[in-house]
């Protein structure tokens, strides 16, 4: 898209072009901002290896906030009870929703603001609709998953495995 000559004083600036529909473009394809121009096929592997690397460490930063979400809960669950709930501490274990001190709450709010960071760039790539580059973030995200999605905690998909319900032994 060609908006004129803004008097740029003879510089040649890369030339970015807007593709709106799927494209296997790579000669002038910018990808988010103008500086990163991909000009010919080299840059473009390079750009692709870069957008691998970045859906890859989306997917471990994935990983990384629920093993945290994990050991703070383990933690949480294993701290002294205070207050009217130390009365009933023999009860089980204990579940429900309790207060995050405010340390929990920034290093959680930090790292889903990153996610969400995160994702939104690796959006603004695909909405480049180039085939090299969205193909670029499947591998990653697959990659990503195959090696950082190696657990499953069964009892989150099926029905009364590893709980008890309501019986009480």
């Amino acid at each position: 898209m060609d908006h004129g000559d803004h008097g740029g004083g003879g510089h040649d600036a890369p030339k970015c072009s807007m593709n709106m529909l799927w494209n296997a473009q790579v000669a002038d394809t910018c990808v988010v901002f103008r500086s990163w121009h991909i000009s010919g096929w080299a840059t473009m592997l390079v750009s692709c290896a870069v957008i691998v690397g970045i859906s890859v460490a989306y997917a471990a930063l994935l990983a990384r906030n629920r093993r945290y979400e994990r050991s703070v809960a383990a933690a949480l669950a294993a701290a002294p009870m205070t207050g009217y709930a130390a009365v009933d501490e023999q009860s089980g274990p204990k579940v429900g929703i309790i207060r995050l001190p405010s340390s929990v709450r920034a290093t959680r709010a930090g790292m889903y603001a990153v996610s969400v960071a995160i994702a939104y760039f690796l959006m603004l790539v695909a909405m480049t609709y180039n085939v090299y580059l969205c193909t670029a973030i499947v591998i990653g995200a697959f990659v990503g998953h195959y090696v950082y999605e190696d657990e499953m905690d069964i009892s989150a998909f099926v029905p009364g495995a590893g709980t008890r319900g309501l019986a009480c032994h």
